[in-house]
């Protein structure tokens, strides 16, 4: 520690002794990590100082004036990982600008519960033909119940995950929204809806939450509780894996089919316990080889996909869903040269379910002829998108492996 006040120099003249002296009782326990953080909240607190916005003056303690500040409670009800990988990347984003956050599982909830809360972010999926997580459905009961708790108190911003092949497109999410309407609560901003391809308009909601917070504490942010945030894993961290074993590991009399999944990479596979592991299967050969001669498409022309440059073959069989027709398909499709016909046939409702009811991509475009480029083709697909799996292994046992436990589902 520092003893004296001739080597602690600053712009504006050094520490009286009996200032170095608190300086060091309170700089005294702790860690090399803890110091780390303290100099830079000292430096923003200087930076505050200078602006005139330092809240030291009249506060006397930064825990006590925190303690006011109404904590952000961010919900999920997941049934693939989806929503709870949105609401984790939530929690570390508002633990990082230093509010006070919770992340809670819709499982572990009751509308009592939820009645405490003063600000929820709330993300949910839906899945089948509009139908709840598993760990959503005992709170969305509750909140329907005539004696549900009022939420007066209660602000709110909902993110509702779906797929758009389905008629009850994010259903869920409105069936919340509609619950917490319903009981007195404060909309902030509008539901936003996510197809399959939602990283974009989360990270959007992600940011408009936060900045409705931040105007709702105001000046409040800048003082947080002292706290050292340890870096957090979330996130996704993609890599080419070949699969090396797949064995059944059910009898041949089980009703269940189960196998046992082993996947080598050449690239570092860092996971911890709990994390899920997301796969993209790329589409096969026949699949594409039909979809590109039923569209009339060069498979060696080039087109822009995920911010690179591939070939139409390349695109078609890694990045891209080939095969599920969907409404926004249908409708991007229709725009393209050379098919008014379907324009016509999505017109009424029967023309659209019989377009559907088509099979593949591949026999729309066989049954609706296109003039357009390459490039306006590929961009009326959606990405393919990957399936989470829970790790089943550990990278203390098999540091160059993921083994997963999968159930074959027969429809």
């Amino acid at each position: 520690m520092v003893s004296s006040t001739a080597s602690l120099p600053s712009p504006g003249g050094a520490l009286a002794p009996e200032q170095v002296a608190a300086l060091d009782a309170a700089l005294a326990p702790l860690t090399a990590d803890q110091l780390i953080w303290a100099s830079g909240y000292t430096a923003g607190l200087a930076a505050a100082r200078r602006d005139g916005t330092s809240p030291l003056a009249t506060s006397a303690s930064p825990i006590a004036a925190a303690a006011d500040i109404p904590e952000l409670t961010i919900v999920f009800g997941s049934q693939t990982g989806h929503s709870e990988s949105v609401a984790a990347a939530l929690h570390q984003s508002a633990e990082q600008a230093g509010f006070a956050a919770k992340l809670l599982n819709m499982s572990d909830l009751s509308a009592r519960k939820l009645a405490k809360a003063q600000w929820i972010a709330l993300v949910v999926s839906t899945h089948g033909e509009g139908d709840p997580p598993d760990d959503a459905v005992m709170l969305l009961e509750q909140l329907r119940k005539p004696r549900a708790p009022k939420l007066e108190a209660v602000k709110f911003s909902v993110l509702a995950l779906g797929d758009s092949s389905y008629a009850q497109f994010c259903q869920t999410g409105k069936d919340f929204e509609a619950a917490l309407l319903a009981l007195g609560a404060t909309a902030v901003a509008p539901l936003v809806e996510c197809d399959v391809d939602y990283q974009s308009a989360a990270a959007e909601w992600r940011d408009r939450v936060l900045n409705d917070y931040r105007n709702e504490i105001g000046g409040a942010a800048g003082r947080p509780a002292l706290q050292v945030v340890q870096p957090s894993s979330v996130g996704l961290r993609e890599t080419i894996a070949t699969v090396v074993a797949n064995q059944r590991i059910t009898g041949s009399r089980s009703s269940k089919v189960v196998h046992h999944g082993e996947l080598a990479s050449d690239a570092p596979l860092d996971y911890q316990p709990g994390d899920s592991l997301g796969l993209r299967v790329a589409n096969l050969d026949s699949v594409v080889n039909a979809l590109i001669e039923s569209a009339a498409l060069d498979a060696s022309d080039e087109v822009q996909i995920e911010g690179k440059t591939a070939s139409v073959y390349e695109a078609l069989k890694h990045s891209l869903e080939v095969t599920r027709i969907t409404g926004p398909f249908l409708d991007a499709y229709a725009k393209l040269d050379g098919v008014e016909s379907l324009q016509e046939a999505l017109e009424t409702p029967e023309g659209k379910k019989r377009v559907m009811t088509l099979g593949h991509i591949a026999d729309v475009a066989g049954r609706y002829p296109h003039a357009a480029t390459a490039q306006a083709f590929v961009e009326t697909l959606r990405p393919l998108q990957h399936r989470l799996y829970s790790i089943a292994s550990s990278p203390l046992e098999t540091p160059d492996e993921v083994h997963l436990t999968v159930a074959e589902v027969q429809i």
